[in-house]
């Protein structure tokens, strides 16, 4: 099954005419309910079953060259999260392993899920990030979660949200908002809606003919020093651990202020921070090693690089 067409938002700037918009009424299906608002990426829509990994066709798997992190017999991710699927189930996510008309500059992997279903239901948010952690894949940044009262406020939050840069670079695609609580595959149009930037730029044959592989943070010096967690922003630093001889330890990632300041999940087990690796042999391999694990403590965890 692919991905079902997502309902634009009736102030949606980005719908075109074979766009479907939300109809008089959407607002009640929201209304006091635990929604969830998520960065839109601007990828690739990759499926992905026990059976193998799909782009737009359900017929035939994906095997193209801006999808080859997906589906590499020799390091394809999809091989790894294919041991977490269900007979009946299926993952959904955006590919951004080749580059389409965002340019991301913090990009820190070329997949985030969004969604997952059985034959039956899709999943709630909740279990969307327990599958994201199971099987060690980014999902796509959470900008909000609560309860919404009006169209009025939703509208304003929607706006709040999308004159804002993207996590990842400068521009936002958009976002996508779902109720929390899981539904009937049949009620999608009713539970999950986005907003969509202007003039944005759909993938053709000449995009396919001259895409070129996105980019990630793959140097200590490009880590940013500020996470966003819950609504929240934290400072945080890196830096080098020594032991009383001066000899490098490894690195710490800590947070700027006192143990009061720092939500109870947060904490480590040692106090304002936690370990990130060991000193390896060269600098290259340590610093690799420690964005492995920055990636796993924060990404995975919904703390979100900005």
């Amino acid at each position: 099954m692919k991905y079902p067409r997502t309902y634009h938002l009736p102030y949606s700037p980005g719908a075109t005419k074979d766009d479907k918009k939300l109809q008089e009424g959407w607002f009640m299906n929201y209304k006091d309910k635990e929604i969830v608002i998520t960065e839109k990426m601007d990828g690739e829509n990759i499926h992905m079953t026990k059976k193998d990994c799909y782009a737009r066709s359900d017929g035939a798997p994906t095997r193209s060259d801006w999808s080859l992190n997906i589906w590499n017999h020799c390091d394809g991710i999809y091989w790894d999260i294919k041991k977490t699927i269900g007979d009946n189930e299926i993952y959904f996510g955006e590919n951004l392993y080749g580059e389409h008309s965002i340019k991301y500059s913090k990009l820190p992997a070329y997949f985030f899920l969004f969604s997952a279903c059985d034959d039956k239901n899709f999943y709630s948010w909740d279990d969307v990030l327990l599958i994201s952690e199971v099987a060690k894949v980014q999902h796509v940044p959470v900008l909000w979660e609560g309860k919404i009262s009006s169209e009025k406020e939703l509208e304003d939050l929607v706006n709040k949200f999308v004159k804002k840069p993207s996590l990842f670079g400068d521009t936002r695609e958009g976002v996508v908002i779902r109720i929390k609580d899981s539904f009937p595959i049949e009620d999608f149009s009713k539970y999950v809606c986005k907003w969509v930037r202007p003039n944005h730029v759909q993938t053709d044959e000449h995009w396919t003919k001259n895409w070129k592989k996105a980019e990630i943070i793959d140097h200590f010096e490009e880590l940013p020093d500020i996470l966003f967690y819950k609504g929240k922003e934290y400072k945080w630093n890196i830096y080098q651990v020594e032991d009383k001889n001066d000899t490098l330890y490894g690195w710490w990632i800590g947070r700027y202020g006192t143990l009061d300041e720092i939500p109870p999940e947060v904490k480590g087990k040692n106090g304002d921070g936690y370990f990130l690796c060991s000193a390896n042999p060269t600098y290259e391999e340590t610093i690799n090693d420690m964005l492995e694990r920055v990636n796993n403590l924060i990404l995975r965890q919904n703390y979100f690089i900005i």
